[in-house]
């Protein structure tokens, strides 16, 4: 592969020969798609062959039991219109934009003057696609990419929209350790490491659990840290 490129690099220098040419080349391979929880915590993991999409996020809403309310990606509109096309209704309304696409909210948006949306996330039937922070600057503003922009949600302010970005510096840190290993090794190393990331989240908060209510935990049928308010 890598003899191809550089055999294709030095044709992209004959512009009178190749005029339509790419001006850089890049190959795209596979990778690690994961979802995170706000905590911190992989909820989904997929193996890619080919470069990552919006089909790989749609597949990950997909296979969810109970879909999330907000869903927050780099590609927020991109995985909104696959799932469309995989499902209709899969974000609703608006696509699940926080704003409708009409006459009068472009004009609003033109002038500047669109006032927050509130989501309750306990009672709420509605399912969105938004942008996360750090994608959201990098990328060209239109109307669209601002009708899913996060910071028009003041209730999910203090959400941590680059989780899954800090945990693959994290990730990138044992590339050189596993890219030389077969698939199966690979794809074992990868689950244990996430594996015992998750029992490392979860087991800080029941530490912080406890300590709020002085020890006294219970754990319910799932094992999960439940408190016991009837000693308090």
């Amino acid at each position: 592969m890598t003899d191809l490129l550089n055999r294709l690099n030095e044709l992209v220098l004959f512009k009178d020969v190749y005029p339509k040419m790419f001006m850089k080349l890049k190959k795209c391979g596979g990778g690690v798609i994961h979802l995170r929880c706000p905590h911190g915590v992989c909820v989904y993991m997929k193996f890619l062959l080919r470069q990552e999409s919006a089909r790989d996020h749609v597949d990950a809403i997909l296979s969810f039991r109970k879909q999330p309310i907000v869903f927050i990606s780099d590609i927020g509109s991109q995985v909104a219109h696959h799932g469309e096309a995989r499902m209709k209704d899969l974000f609703r309304p608006n696509k699940g934009m926080l704003y409708a696409y009409t006459k009068e909210n472009l004009a609003l948006y033109e002038e500047g003057n669109l006032t927050p949306v509130s989501i309750n996330l306990d009672t709420c039937n509605e399912f969105y696609s938004l942008n996360d922070r750090f994608h959201h600057k990098s990328k060209k503003k239109c109307a669209e990419r601002f009708f899913r922009d996060i910071n028009n949600c003041p209730g999910l302010l203090n959400v941590n929209t680059s989780i899954a970005e800090q945990h693959n510096s994290s990730m990138a840190r044992d590339r050189y350790s596993v890219c030389l290993m077969d698939a199966v090794n690979f794809m074992f190393v990868t689950r244990a490491s996430v594996h015992f990331h998750n029992v490392k989240m979860n087991n800080l908060y029941i530490t912080k659990l406890k300590r709020k209510f002085y020890g006294k935990v219970l754990f319910d049928h799932q094992g999960r840290a439940v408190p016991d308010l009837k000693r308090n």
